[in-house]
């Protein structure tokens, strides 16, 4: 059984201090996520302002076989997680009324996604009775998955994608929605350049081209900001080490240092990777090779909210 259930928004009285703007996700059990940090005061932190998800089964479901005499792939829970899936934005599996091999590949995507892992590396493909795997998807913070494609909001947004990795999870993009927000209401937006946000993860996820992790949508390149430049262009994107004296001349890095901060404020990271020895030094960054000309941010999965699953 799978079921959205409804509860009334309840919004901080702080709201009624600033102007503040809501965005509704696209997936319709969510009311999401793009809010003023004000909105956060008093209450809880989490990804976003939930209505209860129920999901209950009878089995298991994915790979491997039953176990404890329960039913394994039964087509009413293979249904009930499809289902759910879908809603998510794995909408791949939309027609699927048996496990295949599609199926449990999803299956290990979410798991790898839960789990925090960059690679899809992190399931077995399996969905144990009122296990982890069962739970997250029950949860009300459940990681969704989007298409970024040309998305945009106060001080971020997506610009060119290459290798068509434009799919992130929906974690990703309300911490990228609250990032901007901190960095577009410092002093120096909107006199500079927003977050320019590029490569996520393919459609389905897994292997891409370029990159070593970019498979599970929680890590975001993003290029880096150029004096006076207010729109992005390609022909002019800076590499530390390539160029050093254009580098010097056109990186703004004031912007930068605003950039970084609000990231590292509000998008939970596990890490982010980028070539400046000043911003090394201030502790916004780490160095690793071929990252001198843009931040590669690597986002953590938040605490579980249980929602309906037994």
């Amino acid at each position: 059984v799978y079921k959205r259930q409804q509860r009334p928004l309840l919004i901080p009285t702080t709201a009624t201090r600033c102007q503040s703007q809501l965005k509704v996700s696209a997936h319709p059990h969510r009311l999401s996520a793009t809010l003023y940090p004000c909105l956060f005061q008093g209450a809880s932190l989490t990804e976003e302002i939930f209505g209860m998800t129920t999901l209950k089964l009878t089995g298991s479901v994915g790979t491997g076989k039953s176990t404890k005499n329960l039913p394994h792939n039964s087509p009413a829970d293979v249904i009930a997680v499809r289902d759910r899936f879908v809603d998510l934005g794995f909408d791949w599996l939309q027609d699927k009324t048996k496990c295949d091999t599609e199926f449990t590949n999803a299956v290990k995507l979410f798991q790898s996604i839960c789990k925090g892992n960059v690679k899809v590396t992190g399931g077995d493909g399996r969905i144990d009775l009122h296990g982890s795997t069962h739970r997250w998807l029950a949860a009300t913070n459940a990681p969704g998955w989007v298409d970024m494609t040309r998305k945009k909001g106060l001080g971020w947004e997506c610009v060119q994608v290459e290798h068509n990795n434009s799919f992130a999870t929906t974690w990703m993009e309300e911490r990228l929605g609250r990032a901007g927000m901190q960095y577009h209401l410092m002093s120096l937006a909107p006199r500079t350049a927003p977050m320019w946000v590029r490569d996520f993860s393919k459609r389905k996820g897994g292997q891409t081209n370029g990159h070593g992790t970019h498979q599970t949508g929680l890590n975001v390149d993003m290029r880096l900001p150029i004096k006076g430049k207010l729109t992005y262009n390609h022909s002019h994107a800076l590499s530390k080490g390539e160029n050093d004296r254009e580098y010097d001349t056109l990186f703004d890095v004031d912007a930068a240092r605003s950039q970084l901060k609000a990231i590292n404020a509000q998008m939970n990271v596990r890490n982010i990777l980028f070539n400046d020895k000043s911003l090394i030094k201030e502790r916004l960054c780490i160095q690793y090779a071929n990252h001198g000309g843009h931040y590669h941010v690597t986002i953590l999965p938040p605490a579980r909210i249980d929602g309906v699953y037994r």
